[in-house]
């Protein structure tokens, strides 16, 4: 049976010769993706998580560009709060879907980008017209990618930002016993609840991680990573 593989990475944090908050991001976004490339060589699709760009600067822009073309599959973008630029992530984004299909499985994108905001929102619109198109679709595997979480850190001044009406819409998604998988970034920080049948991750980022351990705003020293 023929497989392919799905790679999320997410939260760049961009910025253009400085470091931020310690770390150097173009490095540690040249090493990500170094490491994809030596142990998932038969990587194939690529889901590019949000908040690219921490100074919206031309020169992040460009090395942005060059890193993700060193990805030779199908590459998805989905914003997050960082990316307030609409021309700059229009751009950089340009000729990208966010919605595919790998054999038997339905990847779809949930929008919970919040103009001028932290926290992430869902629209009823686009709630109701996935999750209609889920529970229609019984015979489809899903996974669905939003840059917010829909889930607890158990860190509260991290979960502060989480989406809003969160346990609402965790509650429905997990109700649909095809959708298998919801992947988000935003918290820079790995983990995996299990909601009903339905798994949801949350992946480190590729720069600085965060420290749900801690009771206020605190690095964590793990390395930068993906799902």
């Amino acid at each position: 049976m023929r497989s392919s593989k799905l790679i999320f990475l997410s939260d760049f944090h961009l910025v253009s010769k400085k470091l931020f908050f310690g770390l150097d991001t173009f490095s540690s976004l040249d090493a990500v993706i170094s490491n994809i490339l030596k142990n998932h060589p038969d990587g194939e699709y690529f889901i590019i998580g949000g908040d690219l760009l921490e100074d919206l600067s031309r020169e992040s822009s460009v090395f942005l560009q060059k890193q993700i073309s060193r990805l030779r599959g199908h590459k998805f973008f989905i914003r997050g709060n960082h990316d307030s630029d609409d021309d700059l992530y229009d751009e950089l984004t340009k000729n990208s879907l966010n919605s595919f299909s790998i054999f038997n499985w339905e990847i779809r994108a949930l929008e919970t980008y919040s103009k001028g905001n932290i926290y992430g929102e869902v629209s009823s619109q686009d709630f109701d017209s996935l999750y209609n198109d889920i529970k229609s679709s019984e015979d489809k595997n899903f996974i669905v990618y939003t840059h917010h979480n829909l889930t607890l850190t158990n860190a509260p001044w991290i979960d502060l930002y989480i989406t809003k009406n969160y346990k609402n819409i965790a509650k429905k998604l997990s109700s649909l016993k095809n959708l298998k998988i919801v992947v988000s970034g935003h918290v820079h920080l790995e983990s995996e609840q299990l909601v009903n049948e339905t798994l949801f991750l949350t992946s480190p980022s590729t720069s600085f991680q965060l420290d749900r351990n801690k009771s206020e705003f605190s690095i964590d020293k793990a390395n930068p990573g993906y799902v």
